[in-house]
């Protein structure tokens, strides 16, 4: 197995424990965090996930556990064609670190 196949492999084990843990926790959460992406995704043309995630906490969406369990989340709508990737952001919670800018596909500006 390459390290980039290692690498992907670890990262859906991760994201699939995340929201295993989030579920045990709460096991609505996951159908109401994708809910809440797409209805974010509705009223945002483009944005980051730290934005989704700081807009469901405001709101009493937060994960359980930790953002992590977002991850899944997101990974299902790209594959719903809620979403898809548009290129790079910054993280100003992450230190300015780089992360996903999306673009979304279901956006209405009415």
């Amino acid at each position: 197995m390459t390290s980039m196949s290692q690498g992907i492999r670890r990262r859906d084990i991760g994201m699939a424990k995340a929201l295993d843990a989030a579920e045990d926790r709460d096991y609505e959460w996951p159908a109401i965090a994708y809910g809440f992406l797409c209805a974010y995704a509705g009223i945002n043309e483009y944005f980051e996930a730290w934005h989704v995630t700081e807009a469901a906490k405001r709101m009493g969406y937060a994960a359980p556990t930790n953002d992590k369990a977002w991850g899944w989340i997101f990974r299902k709508a790209i594959q719903d064609g809620v979403m898809s990737i548009a290129g790079m952001g910054r993280n100003p919670n992450r230190h300015a670190s780089a992360c996903l800018r999306y673009k979304s596909l279901m956006y209405s500006q009415a």
